[in-house]
């Protein structure tokens, strides 16, 4: 990776400031209401936000720097009707990654580095809304215990359908895992290994909503040795009979694939300003759970209520 001169960090870091006087700042006495009040009706946002924690040691002070580790935040947000994007960026010297690389004689700038939190687009229209880039995503049960995809939602790389109208929803979301993969890691000796294989996910969600009752079923692929799956992604096939049928030789399709399977179920009821309820279900690896006398390929199972 090239190193930039040190005039131009500089510089960067001042059009960063001028930015604040250029474009509309958020103010962090309004109200969540009020700024996207104010985001539909100007279209764009410009955020800079700045802390200076003092870390005295954590469960993950074998990677986290001690002491003050100063970092900042920017974000550029643009919203319309039919389009929106967003590029948000942290700055931050907790040294958990490498620093940031400059012309200087250490080669860096001191132990600042990047981390990219969210940036990608989104395209509606009607019922239907595309989104795309390295976003934050979330689980469809709302629940800090959510089963099938991490509720701190955390981003990645990804391309998620999503139709809803007034009964019926349905999504399909790719999630890139790892591709080209350079990690170098002392788990494998350094000759033999060249970094994670390509590896991608694809979920799928099917509901139905009955006003305050939400019902449905979520499924989910995790494959290896490749980095997307286009017939899981644009198919609307419950991804089990997907891997079936490309999965059973002596047909001219076979494909020699060991995709991980998930399927389960969810429950919710919403009482606006009052209460959430809901149950969602988990099965890993589908099988006979044990019935006569079958115990080579046992449910992993999964059950979170609230």
């Amino acid at each position: 990776m090239k190193k930039l001169p040190l005039s131009v960090i500089g510089f960067f870091l001042f059009l960063i400031l001028c930015g604040i006087s250029a474009l509309h700042a958020q103010q962090p006495g309004q109200s969540s209401a009020q700024q996207s009040e104010e985001l539909a009706g100007q279209g764009l946002l410009f955020t800079l936000a700045t802390e200076l924690p003092y870390r005295a040691g954590t469960y993950r002070e074998e990677i986290e720097a001690r002491g003050l580790t100063p970092n900042a935040s920017i974000s550029l947000q643009y919203e319309q009707t039919h389009i929106g994007l967003i590029a948000a960026i942290d700055l931050t010297s907790d040294q958990v990654y490498g620093p940031w690389l400059a012309d200087s004689p250490t080669g860096a700038l001191g132990d600042l580095n990047f981390l990219i939190q969210e940036a990608g687009m989104r395209i509606s229209g009607g019922s239907f809304i595309l989104k795309a880039g390295r976003l934050r995503h979330f689980d469809v049960v709302d629940s800090p215990y959510s089963l099938f995809i991490n509720a701190n939602g955390i981003a990645a790389p990804m391309i998620d359908f999503v139709y809803r109208d007034s009964r019926f929803f349905y999504e399909s979301r790719f999630i890139s895992l790892t591709l080209d993969s350079a990690m170098h890691t002392t788990a494998w000796p350094k000759a033999s290994y060249t970094g994670f294989p390509d590896r991608g996910a694809n979920f799928k969600v099917f509901g139905l909503s009955f006003g305050r009752l939400t019902i449905g079923f979520e499924d989910s692929s995790v494959y290896s040795g490749r980095a997307f799956d286009l017939e899981y992604f644009l198919s609307p096939m419950p991804q089990y009979f997907t891997q079936y049928v490309r999965g059973t030789a002596g047909r001219p399709w076979y494909a020699n694939y060991d995709d991980n399977y998930n399927a389960g179920l969810f429950v919710t009821w919403k009482e606006p300003g009052a209460y959430d309820l809901y149950a969602q279900a988990f099965v890993d690896d589908l099988g006979m759970l044990g019935l006569f006398g079958w115990t080579t390929n046992p449910w992993q199972i999964a059950l979170p209520l609230g």
